[in-house]
């Protein structure tokens, strides 16, 4: 039986349109990570590469054999699970990507329509434990023989599912390009409103097996069923899934379209840019009202993405935005705009740990008069959800838990002290580091040990 704190997640085509959205399936991770959950992560090959590679088959010979066409087809899958795992590594997030012949996880029948019937979960809860997330290409499996065989199209949801079953998970969320189960694609419906079809917030078996199969495949509804798995659909970031099982059918009451949170950022450096780029990628979430920064000429190519681009990162600040984001750095004008973000009744996300080790305490309390949030999880521990692990253990009462703390505290310092080990000069150290991104231009703060004081307040 696995741990009751693990979630099997399948990340289908539809919302891997390219690798570069391989990064917001990562912060997807990430976010039930922080919560304390481990992650077994199922991923379909990028969107239109299962159907390149089908044509190409069908290219090379009408007489292929079905097990050789299910090789190459394959090949999708694999390949935007070890993606993952490499953008799940440059994010510092520990995971291990597994193959299915690596997990023995096997099937029967159709090299094309097969049906998963075993899997070693002894190695996959062994993987899971030691890391915390793994990755296993979905829609893939072998035959008794050890030949690659695939499960039908849409095959990625069955795997997902079985895994499920078989590991003994008791949370299975599929995501999707839509936000919940509809009574058919509302992507292709048409206006007027009273035609749209209706979303279920809860749905039976039955009701899943009644839509068309264009967003959940009918050979996983129908061992979801055959075995009681309960079955939730969801697309990103989404805290509204549609829930599938033995369940009474349920409508969704939610009639007025969602409104995607508007944001200001403060700050286009490489974490902004970066910030940016991700927020982006999700139109139906996020809504970029302006970005400040300190040489907006600098940054002309990014206006398409910015929206209105000023140096002005105060005045930005009080747009009242649903998000203010500071990652401009330094305690003066960040302070000025924390303070502004608050003011104007915007929650307030930053990366700046000097700014919480001298004004958080201020800052929080003028956030709760207000009801607003203040957010600093990235200013300390990268992709390790550090803080929340500690306020976790105060918020319960066991606050002495914390005995002490061995880590390494400033990457930088860490960097350097490496290569003077190695005999490299401070100063060619300290160059190196920032050739590599280690280090900032003005790397005093890492160097006199202040970045890792401020880390420790």
């Amino acid at each position: 039986m696995s741990d009751s704190k693990t979630i099997v997640l399948k990340f289908g085509g539809s919302v891997l349109l390219d690798e570069q959205r391989l990064r917001i399936a990562v912060h997807e991770i990430y976010r039930w990570r922080r919560e304390g959950w481990k992650v077994v992560a199922v991923v379909s090959a990028l969107a239109g590469r299962t159907e390149e590679l089908i044509e190409r088959s069908d290219r090379l010979s009408g007489s292929i054999s079905s097990l050789s066409k299910a090789s190459l087809i394959a090949s999708g899958e694999i390949e935007s699970a070890s993606f993952l795992g490499i953008h799940l590594d440059r994010a510092g997030l520990p995971a291990r990507v597994l193959s299915p012949a690596s997990i023995e996880l096997t099937a029967i029948g159709d090299p094309l329509d097969a049906d998963p019937v075993s899997v070693n979960c002894d190695l996959v809860q062994r993987a899971i434990n030691e890391t915390g997330v793994v990755v296993i290409p979905g829609f893939v499996a072998i035959n008794e023989t050890g030949s690659t065989v695939t499960l039908g199209r849409g095959g990625s949801d069955l795997t997902a599912v079985y895994l499920s079953h078989a590991l003994g998970v008791n949370q299975c969320r599929l995501i999707k390009d839509v936000d919940g189960l509809y009574e058919s694609d509302p992507r292709q419906a048409l206006p007027p409103p009273s035609v749209q079809p209706r979303r279920f917030e809860c749905a039976r078996y039955e009701d899943a097996l009644a839509t068309d199969g264009s967003i959940i495949q009918h050979k996983a509804i129908k061992f979801a069923e055959q075995h009681g798995i309960k079955i939730e659909l969801s697309n990103f970031n989404g805290v509204h899934p549609t829930k599938i099982g033995s369940l009474k059918t349920v409508y969704s009451h939610r009639s007025d379209p969602f409104e995607p949170m508007t944001i200001a950022l403060c700050g286009l450096g490489t974490v902004g840019q970066g910030v940016l780029e991700l927020i982006t990628q999700l139109p139906q979430l996020f809504s970029v009202v302006g970005v400040a920064c300190k040489n907006p000429a600098k940054h002309r190519g990014l206006v398409e993405l910015a929206g209105d681009l000023s140096n002005d990162a105060v005045g930005l600040a009080k747009s009242n935005a649903d998000v203010v984001i500071e990652l401009i750095g330094g305690t003066d004008i960040s302070t000025q705009i924390a303070h502004a973000a608050i003011a104007g009744g915007s929650h307030l996300i930053t990366a700046n740990k000097a700014l919480i080790a001298i004004s958080g305490a201020e800052i929080i309390e003028r956030a709760d008069a207000v009801g607003v949030s203040v957010r600093f999880s990235a200013s300390v521990g990268g992709g390790a959800p550090i803080l929340e692990s500690i306020n976790s253990m105060n918020t319960t009462g066991n606050s002495n838990q914390v005995r002490s703390l061995r880590a390494v505290l400033n990457g930088t310092g860490n960097f350097v002290l490496g290569a003077m080990a190695r005999g490299t000069s401070l100063e060619d150290a300290v160059t190196e580091a920032q050739r590599l991104g280690f280090a900032e231009a003005d790397p005093s703060r890492d160097l006199d040990g202040i970045d890792s004081l401020d880390k420790l307040l």
